[in-house]
């Protein structure tokens, strides 16, 4: 557990403004310089799934650690190339243990999907955190006509399922 803790922490990568005296050159004495400093994303994601489940797509992420997040965007694309807004899924925030979200698409037919995963921060930024796909095949159909052998008239019966 505490390897997981430790790796779990975030770790801020900064530069200074630094100025510095040298002597032997021109001026006045002094050179400087600059550097920016960045920090991590406010998600670290564990992982991003897509599983077909009659009707449609479940999709599963986990995020190991969450800071000011806000909300995930979800898109999707036949292609990969074209997509269309799926829903917005309000995020957790502040958390440093993971935290699973699941979210089911009804309106996938046959096919194979893409989907994509952003994070959106507090401070409105915006992050693409993943893409994944998932192959969806027709259900198998069972007809069944009784009585057998009929005469002037029959039921169908029409079944679909994995």
């Amino acid at each position: 557990m505490k390897s997981l803790m430790m790796s779990l922490l975030v770790i801020l990568s900064f530069s200074i403004q630094a100025q510095s005296k040298y002597s032997g050159g021109s001026g006045d004495g002094f050179s400087s310089g600059s550097a920016s400093w960045s920090a991590p994303l406010p998600v670290k994601l564990i992982s991003f799934k897509a599983q077909a489940s009659a009707p449609g797509v479940s999709l599963t992420w986990i995020t190991a650690m969450e800071h000011h997040s806000e909300t995930f965007t979800l898109l999707k694309s036949r292609d990969g190339k074209e997509w269309t807004h799926l829903d917005i899924v309000p995020a957790f925030g502040e958390s440093m243990m993971p935290i699973k979200y699941t979210f089911h698409d009804s309106n996938s037919v046959e096919g194979k999907w893409f989907y994509r995963l952003i994070e959106n921060d507090l401070t409105g930024h915006s992050e693409l955190l993943s893409v994944t796909s998932v192959q969806l095949n027709p259900l198998p159909i069972s007809i069944l006509a009784y009585p057998n052998p009929a005469q002037s008239e029959f039921q169908l019966l029409i079944v679909t399922g994995k």
